[in-house]
């Protein structure tokens, strides 16, 4: 048994979205560690968003009582107020505490579906160097809150972002077509951020075709970058060597790509079941 079904059969106990929630939140609380993010720190950038708010759900939601079945009906129904009303304190207070967040993240939308890049409060500056994978994040956790609470102004913006994302990306020749992000909006990490996107068009509620279809592809994509052992290739030849830019991510992607990308298939798994993709994973 490989080290990934390992990790998937020890994560069949309790209920289908707290498994997800503690293995993603293990993830992000190392990626955190990683990337260095100070909460102290005067510039509020998409990424310390994207990971105050994955957190703040995950937190508030994880060792909730939930009796729903692993379905994409189930997945898609979001906490009622007696849900809420179950949580602890702590678990209430980081609840409301990312709802607060996602309303600012929310407001940065552009009308175009982006986000801005980040503030710096103090100047009184808007910073407008966002990387696409930073976009992808922050697309992430809006379809998360709105699959969550039910709202459809964040599930409209979501959307909207997702598809702005997927102007981004190129389609390859392969049969089935593949898609991924295009260089050089993402270099040496296509691997964690395709993974990332497919996760987030399937954290949306009830997401239409026009984002599934496209959400095949880039699972089709990930399929393709399995070695035989198993691993999954971190570059392609065409990029290796090239500079990595600002983002963590991209300057070392074997830390991030890996655990990403298979989390994107698992979710993809929900809504769209397929043999070959419990193959990769």
């Amino acid at each position: 048994m490989t080290p990934v079904q390992q990790l998937v059969a020890s994560s069949t106990q309790g209920t289908p979205a707290n498994r997800e929630l503690r293995a993603a939140g293990i993830s992000l609380l190392r990626q955190l560690k990683a990337a260095g993010v100070n909460p102290a720190c005067g510039f509020f950038g998409l990424m310390g968003v994207w990971f105050a708010l994955f957190l703040g759900f995950s937190i508030g939601v994880l060792g909730q009582p939930n009796t729903n079945q692993d379905s994409a009906a189930s997945v898609d129904k979001p906490l009622s107020t007696t849900d809420v009303e179950r949580f602890s304190g702590l678990h209430r207070g980081f609840y409301h505490a990312a709802l607060r967040g996602t309303d600012w993240l929310a407001r940065q939308q552009r009308a175009d579906g982006s986000f801005i890049g980040g503030l710096i409060p103090c100047m009184d500056m808007v910073l407008d160097t966002a990387h696409y994978v930073r976009q992808v994040q922050a697309t992430l956790a809006l379809a998360q809150a709105s699959r969550l609470t039910g709202k459809e102004k964040w599930a409209a913006q979501a959307k909207q972002a997702a598809l702005w994302l997927l102007a981004g990306t190129v389609t390859d020749n392969q049969q089935p077509i593949g898609r991924a992000p295009r260089p050089p909006l993402v270099l040496m990490s296509r691997l964690g951020t395709t993974g990332l996107l497919l996760a987030a068009i399937h954290e949306l509620p009830r997401p239409a075709p026009d984002l599934l279809d496209p959400a095949e592809e880039l699972a089709y994509w990930l399929q393709r970058q399995q070695h035989e052992d198993g691993s999954l290739r971190l570059g392609e030849p065409g990029l290796v060597g090239l500079p990595p830019g600002d983002v963590p991510e991209e300057s070392d992607p074997g830390t991030y790509g890996p655990g990403q990308a298979l989390w994107g298939l698992a979710k993809s798994q929900i809504r769209r079941p397929q043999v070959w993709k419990l193959e990769v994973l």
